[in-house]
């Protein structure tokens, strides 16, 4: 635990005397906090709007609505954990992850408000307190188009590396998306299209992030460090 807190670190360290990265770590927050503002004023006057295209999803009608609250709060809450394991050690990629989520939530204002889809007629509403972060108490039922819950899982997807990470997230995308249609929470093209919301996303934030001359160390390098060392001296 000692050697992982002196590489997390190091790793700050050495990120924090790249001009590039403190200017894009500034950028970074700003857009997270200005865009959470943003995204919480928008979506309660969206709800207000009238009108809007019921979809006819053939999905949903095959779907009894349940209320999985829980099960989704966490699925969840263990990406964001994962996430800020993996992450706060890669300032880098912290970094470019945050841009590239203010970026995400801009997506979404758009195209919400651009399709203005009315919530499926039997949706439950969702209570958990990852969107109350975003929502506040609020009941929201109309950010449709597209699915926040998706394209965060998405986003985290594209950002880790480790294949184990990436397996389990691609079991919670499938078990979140099946939840969130058994919910009535969003129609299937909610969900279908939020991936590629993500990855536009990520390759926006990624052409303004460029940290190529950025070393980041992990606990595998001072491993094969250490065992390097060994062998010399065993010499």
């Amino acid at each position: 635990m000692r050697r992982q807190i002196k590489l997390i670190a190091q790793n700050w360290h050495d990120s924090m005397h790249d001009k590039g990265f403190r200017e894009r770590l500034v950028v970074a927050i700003i857009g997270i906090v200005i865009m959470s503002f943003c995204t919480h004023f928008f979506f309660d006057f969206n709800e207000t709007h009238k009108g809007g295209l019921v979809m006819n999803d053939w999905v949903l009608k095959e779907l009894p609505a349940e209320n999985v609250s829980m099960p989704i709060t966490v699925f969840m809450l263990s990406v964001l954990v994962l996430f800020i394991i993996r992450a706060v050690p890669n300032p880098p990629m912290l970094v470019t992850a945050l841009i590239a989520y203010s970026i995400l939530l801009i997506f979404r204002i758009i195209t919400i408000a651009v399709t203005h889809f009315q919530a499926p007629p039997e949706l439950i509403t969702l209570h958990d307190p990852v969107s109350d972060l975003v929502y506040g108490s609020k009941s929201i039922t109309r950010d449709l188009f597209f699915s926040g819950h998706i394209a965060t899982i998405s986003l985290v997807y594209l950002c880790l590396a480790k294949k184990t990470d990436k397996h389990y997230l691609l079991f919670v995308a499938f078990s979140v998306a099946m939840l969130l249609l058994l919910q009535h929470i969003h129609y299937t093209i909610d969900i279908i299209c939020a991936p590629f919301f993500a990855l536009g996303s990520l390759w926006l934030s990624k052409k303004m992030a460029h940290f190529r001359n950025i070393k980041i160390h992990s606990l595998q390098d001072s491993h094969a460090h250490t065992h390097s060392h060994t062998q010399r001296a065993q010499r």
